[in-house]
């Protein structure tokens, strides 16, 4: 799912914790114009705005115009990603979906509870703090859970 240039700056914003105040005191642009920017009617946005803002975050002005999905990794060479071609063309080929790669990749436990949700046919989003908690600890008692390289005790 692409995000909208107005859901990328308030996100960023919420990130840093940031109001509308705080964030037109600190990049010197007006809270009305930045509150335009996030808002749904969303019309323009300045090259010197997008620039200050880009700046500002540490992020590309490609990410916030969503023509790259990546914050500040725009031009990654693929040598140092170290993918192999088979790879390289799985993910160009849209057959896998890349976002949902690196939610996985990025929050391996939570992935794990969400897949035994769904082969229980449970709603993981639905389940309370408690439950989430009771259902990871049954499944750090899972084999197919455990980490396949353990760190200690290599043989």
């Amino acid at each position: 799912m692409e995000l909208s240039i107005q859901e990328r700056l308030k996100d960023l914003r919420m990130e840093r914790g940031l109001t509308l105040e705080q964030l037109a005191e600190q990049t010197h642009l007006s809270k009305s114009a930045l509150g335009s920017y996030e808002a749904d009617d969303f019309k323009n946005i300045s090259h010197y705005a997008l620039i200050k803002l880009a700046k500002f975050y540490g992020v590309t002005a490609d990410y916030l115009l969503g023509l790259a999905e990546t914050k500040n990794h725009p031009n990654t060479d693929l040598a140092d990603l170290r993918l192999s071609d088979d790879m390289i063309e799985l993910l160009k080929s849209g057959l896998i979906d890349n976002s949902l790669l690196c939610e996985l990749a990025a929050h391996p436990e939570q992935a794990s509870l969400a897949f035994i949700c769904k082969r229980l046919r449970l709603n993981y989003k639905k389940l309370s703090e408690e439950e989430k908690k009771w259902l990871k600890k049954i499944a750090e008692k899972s084999d197919l859970l455990k980490n396949p390289n353990p760190q200690r005790g290599r043989k």
